[in-house]
């Protein structure tokens, strides 16, 4: 038996509207492939939350640029990567996010406390994509900074 692998590598325009459509891509894209949806089902969603993420809180000029979304895999593992331009403050936000969930002993104690957080708040940003990411996808996740680019890398186990 060959060894098998997949991948998806593209540049997508920092538009909201693309993320729908890559999330329902990608989803049905691994549903061909997987005897078990919940490996398409957590791929999406990690893909969709990067993406969100991205367009957020990307450095984006007065038309939107592009984003890189890379979602590559062998049997039973994946790694999701969105590339994108950032600011010096909101990669500081980044960071301050992930020290904050990192202050927590598991995941699931940190989207509960999430959850609190957003639930007792006015109506605004949640910050609830990263830690989603790692508790319901079981994943890791991995910053790069290259220059004025910044690359959040989610690894995660797939049936």
């Amino acid at each position: 038996m060959s060894a098998f692998s997949f991948a998806i590598d593209v540049p997508v325009r920092g538009e909201w509207k693309n993320v729908s459509l890559l999330v329902t891509s990608v989803q049905n894209c691994f549903a061909a492939m997987f005897s078990e949806l919940d490996g398409a089902n957590a791929l999406a969603m990690i893909a969709g939350e990067l993406m969100e993420n991205a367009i957020k809180y990307g450095n984006w000029g007065p038309k939107p640029g592009f984003l890189r979304l890379g979602v590559h895999g062998t049997v039973g593992k994946a790694r999701v990567a969105v590339k994108n331009p950032v600011s010096a403050e909101n990669l500081a936000r980044l960071e301050e996010s992930l020290a904050w969930i990192k202050s927590f002993p598991t995941p699931a104690e940190a989207f509960a406390a999430r959850i609190q957080e957003v639930v007792g708040a006015p109506r605004g940003e949640s910050r609830l994509g990263l830690v989603r990411i790692l508790y319901e996808a079981e994943s890791t996740l991995t910053v790069r900074v290259d220059g004025g680019d910044v690359e959040v890398i989610a690894e995660v186990t797939i049936p």
